[in-house]
């Protein structure tokens, strides 16, 4: 697996990210405790399934049309008072509501991505993107994050930490890709350790309390 520790190194220096980068290791403790947030999907003896991050983010296209409709409804109710203008209200709004509706169907019908599965038997990882298989050992993982805080005049400050992994794909060991394991979005370097935590208790000799 030197292939994919030599990426990584590579990587790193050519986008100059080598100092703002948290490494992270299987060998090596990222927190004082292990704790995850929901990410996990499935958990027994021998494997662990983590949700994606497309997984995580799924119902926010229909929140944010929800808001918007709810909103707008507010803000056009004056325009009730007016002669004739329920009708425009009413065709605004039902349209608001029928796209927030599609979105929303299309969001609980749109097929699963496949869970991130760590294997506890194999102490491999592994992640099936269509037809094509990825898999890392787990021992020779290479994983990051990167902490970084974007402010704005809507939402103040916000923290932000990708946590990623690297795989490979099954006999093909130079298509490399770097998997986000969660919802970057609100996660500090502090709750992202935590999680890795809890993937290195879960292949230790620690048992895990969920």
């Amino acid at each position: 697996m030197q292939s994919i520790q030599t990426y990584f190194a590579d990587l790193s220096q050519r986008l100059g990210l080598a100092d703002e980068l948290i490494v992270l290791s299987p060998k090596r403790r990222a927190a004082k405790q292990p704790m995850q947030l929901g990410e996990v999907q499935d958990q027994a003896e021998h494997y662990l399934d983590l949700s994606s991050g497309a997984e995580e983010g799924k119902g926010i296209f229909t929140g944010i049309w929800g808001l918007l409709t709810i909103y707008s409804a507010i803000l056009m109710a004056p325009a009730l008072r007016l002669e004739g203008e329920l009708i425009n209200y009413l065709s605004v709004i039902g349209g608001a509501l029928g796209i927030t509706l599609t979105v929303f169907l299309l969001e609980v019908f749109w097929p699963s991505s496949s869970p991130v599965r760590f294997n506890r038997r194999t102490r491999e990882v592994y992640f099936q993107d269509k037809d094509k298989l990825y898999h890392v050992p787990w021992d020779e993982a290479v994983a990051w994050m990167q902490e970084s805080r974007t402010v704005t005049q809507y939402t103040g400050t916000m923290t932000e930490t990708p946590l990623q992994l690297l795989l490979q794909r099954y006999e093909n060991p130079k298509e490399i890709i770097a998997l986000q394991l969660n919802m970057p979005i609100g996660r500090t370097a502090e709750t992202q350790g935590m999680l890795w935590e809890y993937l290195r208790c879960y292949y230790g000799e620690r048992a895990l309390v969920r």
